[in-house]
Formats: structure tokens, C-alpha cells, sequence
């Protein structure tokens, strides 16, 4: 079953977001400048992709079918996850009143009603583990089928200056996958005792992938998630030391900078920096961005523009003739809440955010399962991740896990997987 999970994810996640032409089109794109770049996200958000389509109505059957199978009365729904998340979905939904671009939130709604079931179908079934299994095999597979779609174009030369892994998608999505990936591929590398060659060459594909990508978000990201899954795992008489000793480090390196040469300093930034040198003092344009979206944000605070319509293709054409450069979004998924539902839509994602943080690090804690640090690993690197990229709130394969990994914590009390049939079984 994991398996035909597996299959049914792999095409939905390939209608939604791979193409296999993405990495000649970045390459093509690279001579030239970024206001001579033909703008796709416009007509991403003009038109609706029958490809993307078709993706996220079959991850929507396939949580139905899942549902109507599961035992409804033994989930526990009465659970602030639960409750939260619905919450944060009838805001959206009913953000469809005030939405300057109603078309657009009614189809960005659609997709989170149908991710929604979705997730909600799938932790109805699968445990935590099998989703990690299922995390390994999909972003393993897409990262291989991504570097060899670009030695099939003939531009995968990763001993090139200035190269990055594009592969079927973006390079910031190629980082976000890969460290998705490598939480996934370690913690089942280091708890499990079988298939310990195949975990561990898909957590070394991660990594090589994540360094490739040159992702200096996702790469932060992964860093402070890889901590606290170690401070997780560490016995309680560790934590307070650990701890104490990241600060130090920091303290340190702080004092190093302050006393060294401005030399050493830009040899130290642009090891950091992955060799990308690409206007760092601004993140890569993101603080003239947010400095503009902040203007909008004081014009309607509390309901916002609604749900997935703030980005128009109005928007991004202005935003990228203004900025000069290629804009699909926020780059902040904080600011993108705050913009299309206000106060409101943003404290209550956040509070769910928190609140699957807490609850995944408190059944850990008590139950020591790999799933569930999987879990509190995945939404302490999405966290991080959303405060300079919007790539959570695309809706995707990576938001897809995150949903389910809340919804199976909220749903059973343990991780136990349920005994799963044949898909035509679900109907008996």
C-alpha cells in the first residue's frame, strides 16, 4: 500500500509541479537580464493548467476513498489541530466575500479543500512511518528523474561556476525536496535495521542535491530542523549542554567577524552563501519586496485582499516591472497569510504551526517513534523555510506531508498503522 501511495503521489506531484523542459528554460533564461525574462507566473495565475488540475482531483479521490473506508468513529476529531486547521479553511473560504479577484481565491480554495481531504484521507490509513517511506521514495525519485532530465539537455555541469541543480523544477524547490528528503532518509537510516544501503544513498542524493541547489533558505533550514531533532533525541541531561554550546558558537563566530579582516569576512560569506553572490545584502531583492508588500498589507489588515488573490497577474506584472525582476510571490509565507487574509488567517496558520510543533515534539517525547520526530523535524524546517520563501503555501507535494503528519497526530492517540487492503477492499 505504501507503494501504491507512492504511485498515486508521484503522478499527482508531476501534473502539479515538474516539468521536464525546467531545467533548459532556467539555463536558456540566464543571459539575460531579469526584466528581459518572459514573466510565467502570469499566465500561472490568468489561467488555470489542466495539468494541475487533473493532480490535485486525484489526490482528492484518492483521500475519499481513503475516508470512506477508515473507521470514522475511532479518530479522535475533537483535537486543536483539528479544529485549528478548519478553522483556518472556512477563513479562507469565506474570504471568497471580500476577494478583490474572486475567481482566483474560489480556485486556490478548491485546491486546499482538495489537499485538505486529501491529507486528512491518507493519515486516516497510513501511519507516520509509511509517509516517511513514501517521502523517501518521492522526492528520491524526482531529484534523479531531475538530474536526468538535465543530462538528457545537456546541462547538468555542476563543475561550472555558478551552476545549480534545477533539475524538473526550480532551485529553490529542489532545495526544499532535498531537505525534506534527507529528514525522511536519516531518521529512517538511523532506525532501521533493514534496507540501511538504499536509506543511506537517498540521504547522500539529498544532500548532494540541497548543496547543488545552492538554496541558502533551505540549507539554513535544515540546519536548525537537523538540531532540534538532535536535541529531541539527546537525553534531557544533554539538551541544557548542547544547547548552551550552539550559543557559544554563535557567540564565537559573532566575535570573529567582529575582529577579522573584511577579507576573511567576504571568504566566509561566500562559502556561506553557497558561491552565490547574487545582491546577498537585500536576500537576493527580498527586503525591497516585503518593504513594498507592507504598504499594501496597512490597507487592509484585519480580512485582507482574500484567500490566493492578492497575487494576481496585475500584481506580479507590477511588482516585477517595478522591482526588475521575476516575482510569483511573497517570498514570505507570513507576509503572503497577512496579505491575502489578514490577522485573522495568519494567527490562526501560525497557531496551527506551533500547535503540530508542540504536539509532535510532546509524542516523541513520550512515545519515541521515528514518525512523530519526523514530524516535529518537518514543521520546524518549514517554519524556518517560510520566512523567505512562499513555497509552503503553493500547496503542493511538501505541504501535502505536512497536512497529513498533522492530521495523523491528531487523529490517533498512538502511531499504529492500520491494516490496509487492497484500494477496492476500502469499499466493503
Amino acid at each position: 500500500m505504501r507503494l501504491v501511495l507512492l504511485v498515486v503521489i508521484g503522478v499527482s506531484g508531476a501534473l502539479i509541479s515538474h516539468r521536464w523542459e525546467a531545467s533548459l528554460v532556467f539555463n536558456e533564461n540566464l543571459n539575460l537580464l531579469a526584466h528581459e525574462r518572459e514573466n510565467v507566473f502570469i499566465n500561472q495565475q490568468a489561467t488555470t493548467s489542466l495539468h494541475s488540475a487533473t493532480g490535485y482531483l486525484l489526490l482528492g479521490l484518492t483521500g475519499a476513498i481513503c475516508l470512506v473506508g477508515s473507521r470514522a468513529y475511532d479518530l479522535r476529531w475533537l483535537h486543536a489541530l483539528n479544529l485549528l486547521f478548519l478553522a483556518f479553511v472556512a477563513w479562507a473560504s469565506i474570504s471568497l466575500l471580500w476577494s478583490g479577484t474572486p475567481e482566483l481565491s474560489f480556485r486556490k480554495v478548491s485546491i486546499l479543500v482538495l489537499v485538505t481531504l486529501a491529507a486528512y484521507g491518507i493519515a486516516s490509513r497510513f501511519s507516520l512511518v509509511d509517509l516517511m517511506w513514501v517521502t523517501v521514495g518521492y522526492f528520491g525519485i524526482a531529484l534523479l528523474l531531475g538530474i536526468f532530465s538535465e543530462i538528457s539537455h545537456g546541462v547538468f555541469q555542476p563543475w561550472v561556476a555558478g551552476y545549480r541543480l534545477v533539475g524538473t523544477q526550480h532551485p529553490n524547490t529542489v532545495g526544499m525536496n532535498a531537505s525534506i528528503l534527507c529528514l525522511a532518509a536519516g531518521l529512517l537510516t538511523f532506525g532501521n535495521h533493514r534496507h540501511r544501503g538504499l536509506l543511506g544513498g537517498m540521504l547522500f542524493l539529498g544532500v548532494v542535491a540541497l548543496l547543488l541547489s545552492k538554496s541558502r533558505t533551505s540549507l539554513a533550514a535544515f540546519l536548525v530542523a537537523a538540531v532540534v531533532v538532535a536535541l529531541l533525541k539527546t537525553r534531557p541531561q544533554l539538551r541544557l549542554m548542547i544547547a548552551a554550546l550552539a550559543l557559544a558558537a554563535i557567540c564565537a563566530t559573532g566575535i570573529a567577524f567582529h575582529f577579522a579582516n573584511s577579507q576573511d569576512v567576504g571568504e566566509v560569506t561566500a562559502a556561506a552563501s553557497l558561491g552565490r553572490r547574487d545582491d546577498i545584502g537585500s536576500l537576493t531583492g527580498r527586503v525591497p519586496l516585503w518593504h513594498e508588500m507592507m504598504k499594501y498589507a496597512d490597507d487592509h489588515p484585519v480580512l485582507g485582499f482574500g484567500y490566493g488573490s492578492f497575487w494576481n497577474a496585475n500584481r506580479i506584472d507590477n511588482f516585477s516591472d517595478k522591482l526588475r525582476w521575476e516575482i510569483p510571490n511573497g517570498h514570505n509565507a507570513y507576509l503572503d497569510l497577512l496579505l491575502n487574509l489578514g490577522i485573522v488567517g495568519l494567527s490562526l496558520y501560525v497557531a496551527w504551526l506551533v500547535t503540530l510543533a508542540a504536539t509532535a515534539a510532546r509524542r516523541f517525547l513520550s512515545q519515541r517513534g521515528s514518525g512523530e520526530l519526523f514530524a516535529a523535524g518537518l514543521v520546524t524546517f518549514l517554519m524556518i523555510h517560510a520566512c523567505a520563501e512562499s513555497l509552503v503555501l503553493a500547496q503542493g507535494i511538501p505541504s501535502l506531508l505536512l497536512l497529513c503528519c498533522a492530521a495523523r497526530l491528531a487523529l490517533r492517540p498512538s502511531d499504529i498503522a492500520v491494516p490496509v487492503g487492497v484500494i477496492a477492499t476500502t469499499f466493503q
